[in-house]
């Protein structure tokens, strides 16, 4: 699994449709593990010398994202579900809003004393 910077570079690379040799002395060691992963290759970019990403680049590279979604979109769920429970328990206990407004106040009266 590659990491966020990797995938980073490897999308930016894919969206100018290739890199210049310019952009590698300015990050080598990046480029020069994504070569020998062979998620890029050297090609000729717009007359120039430069980097493309391959075919296992792109897999990679959807590899990353569905990990990334796997993991947010159960989050982004359960948040809803949480809301969605303290909603309903706010409006079939009245007193609810009380203990919820004390809570609040002795919260914020405690951020007031620090220094």
């Amino acid at each position: 699994m590659i990491s966020k910077r990797q995938f980073r570079k490897l999308r930016w690379i894919s969206f100018l449709n290739g890199t210049t040799a310019k952009d590698y002395e300015k990050r080598k060691m990046l480029y020069d593990y994504l070569k020998s992963e062979q998620y890029i290759r050297k090609d000729t970019v717009r007359g120039y010398s430069g980097y493309i990403v391959t075919e296992k680049g792109y897999a990679e590279m959807y590899t990353y994202r569905m990990e990334h979604f796997r993991f947010w979109f159960p989050s982004i769920v359960s948040l809803f579900a949480l809301a969605a429970s303290v909603l309903s328990l706010a409006t079939s206990n009245p007193e609810f809003w009380k203990d919820a407004q004390k809570a609040v106040s002795s919260l914020l009266n405690a951020f007031r004393l620090l220094p």
